[in-house]
């Protein structure tokens, strides 16, 4: 369980940095910010991915049939 947490935080601080970095060379403004969001979710999103974070990879393909099934193919 801990170690579970420990990939969410490390996820978490990565977002923040480059989400801070990202935020040091725009302006204020509604384009810059979800410029900011987009960035932070694709960020820890990626992360989680490149650590193997099972429930987003069970949400991922639950997510996927879903549409699949949608689409019906």
């Amino acid at each position: 369980m801990i170690g579970d947490i420990k990939q969410y935080w490390f996820a978490g601080i990565i977002m923040f940095g480059t989400v801070y970095f990202v935020t040091g060379r725009m302006t204020a403004g509604f384009i810059p910010l979800l410029i900011e969001i987009i960035v932070g979710v694709v960020v820890y999103v990626g992360i989680l991915l490149i650590l193997k974070d099972q429930l987003l990879i069970s949400n991922i393909k639950s997510a996927l049939g879903f549409v699949k099934k949608k689409i019906g193919r």
